[in-house]
């Protein structure tokens, strides 16, 4: 399978917006990237994503798995964890 070329479009966006935004920004402003591809690029032009984003994204992703297998939702609240079940 052959891969896509990164366009310097492409490449400026991601030194301006990799390091500060969030995986579904940047996703839904690169289609056609996969957040793999997107994150081998990013290591090779020399950036690294603030670590803070790293957790939320982790969190968010959690959140929507447990979503999707249990139905059950939860939000992060005034320090504690709460949970609604549709």
């Amino acid at each position: 399978m052959a891969t896509k070329k990164w366009t310097q479009e492409e490449e400026n966006f991601l030194k301006e917006n990799y390091v500060n935004n969030s995986k579904e920004f940047i996703l839904n402003r690169l289609p056609d990237r996969t957040w793999k591809a997107i994150r081998e690029r990013c290591v090779s032009l020399g950036l690294a994503r603030n670590k803070n984003l790293i957790n939320i994204d982790t969190f968010n992703n959690a959140k929507k798995a447990i979503k999707e297998k249990y139905g059950v939702e939860f939000s992060w609240q005034a320090k504690e964890l709460t949970y609604s079940h549709d």
